[in-house]
C-alpha cells in the first residue's frame, strides 16, 4: 500500500513498518481510535521511543506532533496490527504481528491485507476535507468548532464488537465501557500472543508485555453462565442483555467457535484478493457476523429496525451502531452531549429538543446525509477529557483503562471507574429531571413491550426503585439515577448530566 512521494514528504518509517498516506487534516488518530474518544475500545497506546533519521522536516500545524511518540494496537482474530502517525509528513506507519513470527516476517500478503483491512476500518475512502468545509458553510457552529477538532474520523467497525460495546455503553461513561470491552475479551477470547515492549515512556529501561485477546465471538458470550459471571466482574444488568443478544442471534443465524468478523472484513476490504487468514471461511448464511453484515446494504429504517428487537439496544445504542459499523453515516446517536450543546450552541430546549428523533432529523436537516460524521465532532468537544485541546493546554495523561499488562513481574488489574458522591440535593434535583424525562419519551409499540416483559424475566432482584421508568440505585458512593424507555434500555441524555460525566 505505500505511493511515492517527492523527497520533502517522503515517509520515514521505522524498520518493518509500512505506510499509507494521511494527511492531519484527514485523519488524527489521537482524535478518532484513542479510547477517550468514545468510538472503539480496543485500541491500546504505548508511548514508545520516536524513530529518528538524521534530518527532520519540521512539524506541519498541527496539535502537537507527539503522535510519532504513541504507538497504538488492536488484536484481530488471527494478528495484531500496531499503528503510529506521523503528522508532520502526512503518513500513518503500520505493522503486523502474527502468533507465528516467521509467517509475519516472510508473507507479504500478511502485510497487504493489514493495509487493506486499515483503509476499510478507517474509512479512509471518505473526503474528510471536503466534508468539514461543507459543514462548515452550513452552520457557522460547526465553522467555529472545526479548527480545534480536525481529523475526526468514523471508523468502519466490526458489528458484532460494536454492537456489543454499546450495549455496555447504557448508562455509563467511556473509561468504563473500555474496561468492559476488555474483560469480554480477556475472560472469553483466549490470549492470541504476547508482546514486549522496550523502552516505554522517558525510560529506556523499563519494559513492558502486553497480553492480546481478540474480541469474543458470539457463541462464546451465548453460552450457559455467561450472564451470572459477567455479573461478578461488574456488568450490571448489561450481563443479561449482552448474554441474551447473542444467545439469540446465534439461535436465528447460526453461533462459530471463532470470531470470523475480522477475517471477513480482511476479506471484504481487499476486494476479492486472497487474504492471508486462518480457517476456512464460513457460508455467508451461517454466521451472526455475515448477518451483521448484511444490515450494511439495508436502508437506515430497515437496519434500526432490525436490531432494535434484541435486549439492550434502544434507539440510541442502535444508532450507534448504525454510525459505526453499519454505513449509515446519516445515523445521529442523541444522548446527553447531544441534549447539552443542542441546548447551548443551538438554542434547542424545551419542546424544540423534548424528542429523541425530532433532535436528531434537525441535524440531520442542518448538515446533510453525512450529519452523523458532523455530530461526532461537536460530541468531541463537548467531552470533559478533550476541553483544553487545541487550547494549547497539556493535560497529564492518565493510564488507560482495560490495558492487560506485566511491569516487572507484577500484573496490574483494571479498575472501575468510581461515581462521584452526591449530596442529597443534588440527587433530588436529578430524580425531580429524570421523572420529567421519562415522561417525555416516546409511547412504546406492542411489540417493544412484550419483549421488555420477556426480556425482564428472572432479572436480578436488587434494593433498586423503578417509578414512572426512572431507576434509583444505592451505591458505594451516592445514588444512581437511571431514566430507561419501555425496553430497560438507558436513555442517555441531560437528565444524567449532574450525576456523571465522561
Amino acid at each position: 500500500m505505500a505511493s511515492s512521494s517527492s523527497s520533502s514528504s517522503a515517509p520515514r518509517p521505522p524498520p518493518g513498518y509500512s505506510f499509507i498516506p494521511a494527511t492531519p487534516a484527514s485523519i488524527l488518530l489521537p482524535l478518532t481510535i484513542s479510547n477517550k474518544c468514545g468510538q472503539s475500545f480496543r485500541w491500546r497506546s504505548v508511548r514508545v521511543p520516536r524513530w529518528q533519521e538524521e534530518e527532520e522536516k519540521p512539524a506541519l500545524d498541527v496539535e502537537d506532533d507527539n503522535s510519532m511518540d504513541t504507538e497504538y494496537s488492536i488484536c484481530l482474530s488471527d494478528r495484531v496490527v500496531f499503528l503510529r502517525q506521523d503528522a508532520s509528513r502526512g503518513y500513518l506507519y503500520h505493522r503486523t504481528l502474527a502468533p507465528d513470527p516467521q509467517a509475519a516476517s516472510t508473507s507479504s500478503s500478511l502485510a497487504t491485507s493489514t493495509a487493506a483491512w486499515l483503509h476499510s476500518y478507517l474509512s479512509l475512502t471518505v473526503p474528510l476535507e471536503s466534508l468539514y468545509s461543507e459543514w462548515s458553510a452550513r452552520d457557522p457552529v460547526f465553522a467555529k468548532t472545526a479548527p480545534r477538532f480536525k481529523g475526526i474520523r468514523m471508523l468502519r467497525q466490526d458489528p458484532w464488537e460494536t454492537l456489543c460495546a454499546f450495549i455496555c455503553s447504557s448508562n455509563n461513561n467511556i473509561a468504563r465501557i473500555g474496561g468492559m470491552v476488555q474483560n469480554l475479551c480477556s475472560h472469553y477470547s483466549p490470549k492470541l500472543l504476547s508482546h514486549e515492549y522496550e523502552g516505554v515512556g522517558e525510560d529506556p529501561d523499563v519494559r513492558m508485555t502486553v497480553d492480546y485477546h481478540p474480541f469474543p465471538s458470539p457463541a462464546s458470550l451465548a453460552g450457559k453462565g455467561v450472564e451470572a459471571h459477567l455479573r461478578q466482574i461488574g456488568f450490571g444488568y448489561r450481563a443479561r442483555y449482552i448474554a441474551e443478544t447473542a444467545r439469540m442471534l446465534c439461535d436465528a443465524h447460526g453461533g462459530v467457535e471463532v470470531n470470523d468478523a475480522l477475517f471477513n472484513s480482511v476479506a471484504e476490504a481487499l476486494k476479492g484478493e486472497q487474504a492471508t487468514v486462518k480457517g476456512d471461511t464460513p457460508s455467508p448464511s451461517s454466521t451472526v457476523y455475515t448477518h451483521l453484515l448484511s444490515l450494511r446494504t439495508l436502508s437506515y429504517t430497515a437496519a434500526r429496525e432490525a436490531l432494535l428487537p434484541h435486549p439492550g439496544i434502544g434507539p440510541k445504542v442502535a444508532d450507534c451502531i448504525l454510525l459505526m459499523s453499519l454505513d449509515q453515516p446519516a445515523s445521529i446517536p442523541v444522548d446527553r452531549h447531544v441534549f447539552q450543546f443542542a441546548a447551548k450552541q443551538y438554542g434547542l430546549r424545551g419542546k424544540k429538543a423534548a424528542k429523541y428523533e425530532d433532535l436528531a432529523d434537525f441535524f440531520r436537516e442542518l448538515w446533510g446525509e453525512w450529519a452523523g460524521w458532523a455530530h461526532s465532532v461537536l460530541f468531541m468537544a463537548d467531552l470533559r477529557a478533550f476541553q483544553d485541546y487545541g487550547n494549547g493546554v497539556k493535560k497529564e495523561e492518565k493510564k488507560e483503562e482495560g490495558l492487560e499488562v506485566k511491569i516487572d513481574g507484577a500484573e496490574e488489574g483494571q479498575e472501575e471507574a468510581k461515581e462521584p458522591a452526591q449530596s442529597e440535593e443534588s440527587v433530588k434535583r436529578a430524580e425531580r429531571a429524570a421523572k420529567r424525562g421519562a415522561m417525555a419519551l416516546t409511547t412504546p409499540s406492542s411489540a417493544m413491550k412484550k419483549n421488555r416483559r420477556a426480556s425482564g424475566k428472572g432479572a436480578d432482584k436488587r434494593l433498586d426503585e423503578t417509578y414512572d421508568g426512572v431507576k434509583v440505585s444505592p451505591t458505594s458512593n451516592g445514588v444512581k439515577i437511571k431514566a430507561e424507555d419501555s425496553r430497560g434500555s438507558s436513555v442517555e441524555n441531560h437528565l444524567n448530566a449532574s450525576l456523571r460525566d465522561e
